[in-house]
């Protein structure tokens, strides 16, 4: 219970510099966020709702801020258990407020593959490139010729 509390503790104190600090403009946050959010980003070990994470979803809402998603594995960490009894975790991720949201739409989180760590690397692509956005489809005459 001790280690939730202080998880708490450093949310309550990240509220404060955020709301309490007037700042409108433009925010994003990403990193280990140190708990799940939902069930369904946890495989193996204790699935039982935290307050903890409770309180982070009632921040999110209280921010006014969203999920920035991801793609890739689903899970961020895990611990150092093998086989059946791994427990895994999507303890990183990105929030941002709705007008650095509009302000980057097309922004997305990508999970990468941990390495020497227990955590996978998040990166952020503020302006991802579409595969044909560069080169337009051009049809060639020749295609159609008989040999």
């Amino acid at each position: 219970m001790r280690k939730e509390y202080s998880k708490m503790s450093f949310w309550e104190l990240e509220s404060e510099v955020v709301l309490l600090g007037s700042y409108e403009g433009p925010w994003v946050c990403l990193g280990d966020f140190n708990f799940t959010i939902s069930d369904s980003k946890i495989s193996g070990g204790n699935r039982s709702g935290s307050s903890a994470s409770n309180y982070l979803k009632e921040l999110i809402f209280e921010f006014g801020a969203v999920d920035l998603g991801f793609s890739g594995n689903s899970f961020t960490w895990a611990g150092g258990r093998w086989g059946s009894s791994a427990i895994k975790r999507r303890l990183d991720r990105g929030i941002a407020s709705i007008s650095w949201r509009l302000a980057f739409p097309k922004a997305s989180i990508a999970h990468l593959g941990a390495i020497k760590s227990d955590h996978a690397p998040i990166l952020l692509d503020t302006n991802p490139e579409d595969g044909f956005a560069h080169r337009p489809f051009r049809f060639e005459a020749a295609w159609v010729r008989d040999n």
